[in-house]
């Protein structure tokens, strides 16, 4: 445990540390700064790093990327009798 304020405790836990009293405020939520993100959870406040997306760009993920848009290309193309069919036939 560490003591932030005469009052703020923090426990961690699997890398994620959960707020056990006033954390500057009586509630916190957001980045701050780009280094600390606060999270509503279980009526307690969590602290996490912050997330930075992972966009793979290998060249199967791009060729995946393709075919996606290939078929959404298709489908808007596609006349709406043949899509009323396509959906009744899926659902």
């Amino acid at each position: 445990m560490v003591n932030l304020q005469t009052h703020s405790i923090i426990k961690c836990k699997d890398n994620m540390a959960k707020v056990q009293g006033p954390l500057f405020s009586l509630n916190a939520r957001g980045t701050f700064g780009g280094t600390l993100t606060y999270q509503g959870r279980a009526g307690t406040t969590a602290v996490f790093l912050p997330k930075t997306p992972y966009d793979p760009k290998s060249n199967p993920q791009m060729a995946h990327r393709e075919y996606i848009k290939m078929g959404v290309s298709y489908w808007h193309g596609l006349p709406t009798p043949y899509k009323a069919l396509w959906s009744a036939l899926v659902t």
